[in-house]
Protein backbone atom coordinates (compact mmCIF):
# COMPACT_ATOMS: atom_id res chain seq x y z
CA UNK A 1 0.00 0.00 0.00
CA UNK A 2 2.46 2.48 0.83
CA UNK A 3 4.63 1.42 -2.34
CA UNK A 4 1.53 2.55 -4.19
CA UNK A 5 1.31 6.08 -2.18
CA UNK A 6 4.66 7.00 -3.32
CA UNK A 7 5.03 5.41 -7.37
CA UNK A 8 1.87 7.69 -7.42
CA UNK A 9 3.24 10.91 -5.50
CA UNK A 10 6.49 10.17 -7.88
CA UNK A 11 4.55 9.83 -11.00
CA UNK A 12 2.28 13.06 -10.18
CA UNK A 13 5.60 15.44 -9.59
CA UNK A 14 6.82 13.50 -13.11
CA UNK A 15 3.75 14.95 -14.64
CA UNK A 16 4.62 18.52 -12.92
CA UNK A 17 7.95 18.77 -14.05
CA UNK A 18 7.00 17.50 -17.61
CA UNK A 19 4.73 20.64 -17.72
CA UNK A 20 7.82 23.16 -16.37
CA UNK A 21 10.53 24.48 -18.59
CA UNK A 22 14.50 23.91 -18.89
CA UNK A 23 15.31 26.34 -16.45
CA UNK A 24 12.38 26.07 -14.22
CA UNK A 25 13.61 22.03 -13.96
CA UNK A 26 17.12 23.20 -13.32
CA UNK A 27 15.89 25.30 -10.61
CA UNK A 28 13.30 22.62 -8.80
CA UNK A 29 16.49 20.34 -9.12
CA UNK A 30 18.46 22.35 -6.83
CA UNK A 31 15.30 22.36 -3.76
CA UNK A 32 16.31 18.71 -2.64
CA UNK A 33 17.31 15.40 -3.37
CA UNK A 34 13.91 14.13 -4.47
CA UNK A 35 13.70 16.90 -6.54
CA UNK A 36 16.84 16.14 -8.16
CA UNK A 37 15.88 13.14 -8.41
CA UNK A 38 12.94 13.71 -10.26
CA UNK A 39 14.51 16.63 -12.47
CA UNK A 40 16.58 13.71 -13.79
CA UNK A 41 14.13 10.82 -15.35
CA UNK A 42 13.99 10.74 -18.98
CA UNK A 43 10.45 11.36 -19.64
CA UNK A 44 10.73 14.70 -18.31
CA UNK A 45 13.14 15.51 -20.60
CA UNK A 46 11.37 13.86 -23.45
CA UNK A 47 8.17 15.78 -23.07
CA UNK A 48 10.74 19.03 -22.71
CA UNK A 49 12.58 17.94 -26.10
CA UNK A 50 9.21 16.91 -28.03
CA UNK A 51 7.99 20.46 -27.16
CA UNK A 52 11.35 22.01 -28.46
CA UNK A 53 11.17 20.39 -31.16
CA UNK A 54 7.62 21.75 -32.13
CA UNK A 55 8.76 25.03 -31.89
CA UNK A 56 12.30 24.92 -33.79
CA UNK A 57 9.70 23.53 -36.57
CA UNK A 58 7.88 26.69 -36.73
CA UNK A 59 10.95 28.83 -36.48
CA UNK A 60 12.32 26.67 -39.51
CA UNK A 61 8.95 27.20 -41.31
CA UNK A 62 9.57 30.99 -40.62
CA UNK A 63 13.22 30.73 -42.07
CA UNK A 64 14.05 31.72 -38.43
CA UNK A 65 16.43 28.38 -37.04
CA UNK A 66 19.73 27.51 -38.46
CA UNK A 67 19.65 24.38 -40.91
CA UNK A 68 22.91 22.91 -38.93
CA UNK A 69 21.17 23.13 -35.60
CA UNK A 70 18.01 21.65 -37.12
CA UNK A 71 20.38 18.88 -38.51
CA UNK A 72 22.21 18.34 -34.84
CA UNK A 73 18.43 18.02 -32.92
CA UNK A 74 16.76 16.20 -35.13
CA UNK A 75 19.86 13.64 -35.10
CA UNK A 76 18.94 10.03 -35.15
CA UNK A 77 19.43 7.79 -32.08
CA UNK A 78 20.35 3.70 -31.37
CA UNK A 79 20.16 1.69 -34.42
CA UNK A 80 18.85 4.53 -36.73
CA UNK A 81 22.37 6.44 -36.40
CA UNK A 82 23.88 3.12 -38.67
CA UNK A 83 24.88 4.91 -42.29
CA UNK A 84 25.10 8.21 -41.28
CA UNK A 85 28.49 10.44 -41.20
CA UNK A 86 29.82 11.68 -38.33
CA UNK A 87 32.63 13.69 -36.71
CA UNK A 88 33.77 12.59 -33.88
CA UNK A 89 35.31 14.56 -31.22
CA UNK A 90 38.50 12.70 -29.73
CA UNK A 91 39.34 13.40 -25.82
CA UNK A 92 42.66 12.26 -25.54
CA UNK A 93 44.02 14.58 -28.99
CA UNK A 94 41.63 17.38 -28.90
CA UNK A 95 40.94 15.91 -32.90
CA UNK A 96 37.32 15.80 -35.00
CA UNK A 97 37.58 12.16 -37.13
CA UNK A 98 35.32 11.55 -39.64
CA UNK A 99 33.95 8.49 -40.20
CA UNK A 100 30.74 6.19 -41.26
CA UNK A 101 28.28 4.93 -38.44
CA UNK A 102 28.44 0.81 -39.67
CA UNK A 103 26.91 -0.99 -36.41
CA UNK A 104 25.07 -0.02 -33.12
CA UNK A 105 25.34 -1.82 -29.23
CA UNK A 106 22.91 -1.31 -27.07
CA UNK A 107 23.97 -0.82 -23.53
CA UNK A 108 23.80 -3.83 -22.00
CA UNK A 109 24.28 -2.33 -18.11
CA UNK A 110 21.68 0.02 -17.56
CA UNK A 111 19.19 1.73 -19.75
CA UNK A 112 21.37 4.85 -20.13
CA UNK A 113 21.12 5.90 -23.67
CA UNK A 114 24.85 7.65 -22.86
CA UNK A 115 26.84 4.12 -22.73
CA UNK A 116 25.42 2.87 -26.15
CA UNK A 117 28.15 1.95 -28.34
CA UNK A 118 28.46 2.70 -32.09
CA UNK A 119 30.91 0.84 -34.71
CA UNK A 120 32.61 3.78 -36.29
CA UNK A 121 34.16 3.23 -39.85
CA UNK A 122 37.30 6.04 -40.26
CA UNK A 123 38.27 7.53 -43.39
CA UNK A 124 41.55 7.87 -41.52
CA UNK A 125 43.58 4.45 -43.14
CA UNK A 126 45.36 4.40 -39.92
CA UNK A 127 42.31 3.22 -37.55
CA UNK A 128 39.75 1.98 -39.91
CA UNK A 129 36.69 0.35 -37.57
CA UNK A 130 36.29 1.35 -33.79
CA UNK A 131 33.90 1.16 -31.11
CA UNK A 132 32.91 4.44 -29.76
CA UNK A 133 30.81 5.79 -27.33
CA UNK A 134 28.87 9.33 -27.64
CA UNK A 135 29.20 10.75 -24.18
CA UNK A 136 32.35 12.79 -23.22
CA UNK A 137 34.10 12.62 -19.78
CA UNK A 138 34.57 15.23 -17.34
CA UNK A 139 37.67 17.61 -17.87
CA UNK A 140 38.11 21.18 -17.42
CA UNK A 141 37.23 22.27 -21.04
CA UNK A 142 33.65 20.15 -20.67
CA UNK A 143 31.74 18.70 -18.51
CA UNK A 144 30.84 15.23 -18.59
CA UNK A 145 27.94 13.95 -20.84
CA UNK A 146 28.01 15.69 -23.85
CA UNK A 147 27.97 14.37 -27.17
CA UNK A 148 30.87 13.69 -28.87
CA UNK A 149 29.59 13.51 -32.04
CA UNK A 150 28.51 15.77 -34.69
CA UNK A 151 26.46 14.24 -37.39
CA UNK A 152 27.00 15.36 -40.76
Amino acid sequence: MVFTEVLSRTELSVQIFSSLSFYEILQLGNVSKKCNDIAKVDIVWKVLYSAFLTKLQKLSCDGIADDALIRKIYRPWGADCIGWKVSIYQEPTNDWWEGHIVDYRPCTMSSDMRNEEYLISYTDPVITEKWEVEVRHHSLTHQSGISRFDFL
